[in-house]
């Protein structure tokens, strides 16, 4: 089990809530959201992201080659982490758009958008954990055991996988 099936007097919501769909979506249960409140907020959330993540690559400080260098791991990965926000964000507000009917969200096509959005999310976790890392080696933290620099590509990937296989389907 995992969260948030075993938080105590949430388990109960979370069954009633997120109902396995393993790609194969019904009338009775399936809920999505195809609104223009949901795909122009993604939209907008793709430009944001994609702006951000130009600024992350662009920032230097011009007077200290040393601090550019010290910072440019940490930049990477941010924009790394912006860009997938932002292409999933991009696959997410098409799909809101696009697949209006129950009998859509059963096509392959909005399997492989799916996949692009929800496993780019997924993937996410990986550059989360480089940038935490990064963060303690550049600013000096201390405290937080965040494992070799190889766990996060590992896990990240272990995340996407489990979305591609449908393990985080839900109606």
């Amino acid at each position: 089990q995992w969260l948030p099936f075993v938080i105590p007097g949430v388990a109960t919501a979370a069954i009633q809530t997120y109902i396995p769909a393993w790609y194969q979506y019904d009338d009775k249960n399936t809920k999505f959201d195809n609104t223009p409140w949901t795909y122009n907020t993604d939209y907008l959330l793709t430009a944001v992201m994609s702006v951000l993540a130009i600024i992350c690559l662009r920032q230097t400080s011009p007077d200290s080659p040393t601090k550019n260098r010290a910072s440019l791991k940490l930049r990477l990965y941010s924009a790394s982490l912006l860009i997938c926000y932002g292409i999933s964000t991009l696959a997410g507000a098409w799909a809101h758009q696009h697949f209006t009917s129950v009998a859509s969200l059963n096509t392959m096509k909005f399997r492989v958008f799916w996949c692009v959005c929800v496993g780019n999310v997924s993937f996410a976790s990986c550059y989360m954990g480089l940038i935490g890392r990064e963060v303690q080696k550049v600013f000096g933290v201390k405290g937080v055991p965040l494992g070799p620099w190889w766990f996060w590509p590992v896990y990240g990937s272990y995340m996407a996988a489990a979305c591609f296989l449908g393990y985080i389907s839900f109606k």
